[in-house]
């Protein structure tokens, strides 16, 4: 979700190997379909800008003939939703650490230790402001939960006597009512959060839901369903090898 406007992108996974990236204007439930990716796309280790203009992201591609490119196997990457066509890129060379979050539209925090270094063919723009992790070495959740709190969330080590998450690619989702604290259900969900609208959004099984309270329970309506799509060619608009006007 961006934070400052009512656009979301949505990374449809599968078959095997592939990942479609989709932008969402939450204002009106419209979607952009964009380019697929055949690799592997680190969810979270991604961010949208407050903007929604700008999108980091962090991928890899496991094959010999990628380990032998200067880009290496895996690395960040800037792009235009939605597309994944790179405006700036940082090789990365394996899968710790990766990705980042946007303080602001044009300053980054790139999950990179050290002094990481642009590929050549794809430099940093002027404007951007590039903030760079001193130290660390790990996957998803040492980016993840700076991404969540950034956007508003905060953690709560609480919860209900049972459902717990189940691993490093597996979260759970509970729903709390503000005004007395009680649980109404635990949601069935890949991923959920709160739209720029307020609503409870979630994706389930290649599908996209909102929902609203009801007494006791969730009452929910389908707002899209991407199960039909398969991979497919599609060229970067004269956009998308633009950057924002800064």
């Amino acid at each position: 979700m961006a934070r400052d406007a009512p656009v979301a992108v949505l990374l449809r996974r599968g078959p095997t190997d592939w990942v479609e990236l989709i932008r969402w204007d939450t204002s009106n439930d419209t979607f952009e379909r964009g380019q697929w990716f055949h690799g592997r796309i680190y969810e979270r280790r991604c961010d949208l800008s407050p903007n929604g203009d700008l999108f980091v992201y962090f991928a890899a591609k496991h094959n010999p003939k990628q380990f032998q490119s200067d880009y290496t196997y895996a690395w960040t990457a800037l792009s235009r939703p939605p597309y994944f066509t790179a405006l700036t890129l940082w090789p990365k060379g394996d899968c710790w650490d990766g990705g980042g979050w946007f303080e602001a539209d044009r300053r980054l925090y790139l999950n990179h230790c050290g002094e990481p270094q642009a590929h050549p063919n794809h430099p940093v723009h002027k404007k951007l402001r590039v903030n760079t992790n001193p130290c660390g070495r790990g996957e998803d959740l040492t980016i993840y939960n700076d991404i969540l709190q950034a956007k508003g969330w905060t953690r709560n080590l609480s919860t209900p006597t049972g459902p717990q998450p189940g691993g490093p690619y597996h979260f759970g989702y509970l729903v709390m009512r503000e005004s007395d604290g009680q649980w109404l259900q635990v949601l069935d969900a890949q991923w959920a959060d709160w739209d720029q609208q307020g609503r409870l959004v979630y994706s389930q099984h290649g599908k996209l839901y909102a929902a609203e309270p009801d007494g006791e329970r969730l009452d929910y309506i389908e707002l899209a369903d991407f199960t039909d799509d398969i991979p497919q060619e599609k060229s970067p608009s004269h956009q998308a090898r633009q950057w924002p006007r800064w």
